[in-house]
């Protein structure tokens, strides 16, 4: 991992990772008692890929954390945006 809560201008990216030597955004979504993946509409992702440009990073990924009763779920989604 290179950073977390990066801050870009007036914006944040959660986190600043190296994957075979490049660098890739990841945006971490949490939810309770539903799936994360819903929170990452396309306003969203138009955010996130403006702040990655600002960074010179081309590969954004998505991680959504389900919080349930019984089970915690976690999904990476690779090149999300």
């Amino acid at each position: 991992m290179l950073d977390t809560n990066v801050q870009v201008g007036r914006g944040e990216v959660d986190l600043l990772v190296a994957w075979n030597g490049r660098p890739v955004v990841v945006e971490v979504k949490t939810a309770r008692r539903r799936v994360p993946v819903e929170q990452f509409d396309d306003a969203k992702a138009h955010q996130v890929r403006r702040l990655a440009g600002k960074l010179g990073v081309r590969r954004i990924d998505l991680v959504c954390v389900g919080l349930f009763d019984d089970a915690i779920t976690v999904h990476w989604i690779p090149d999300a945006a």
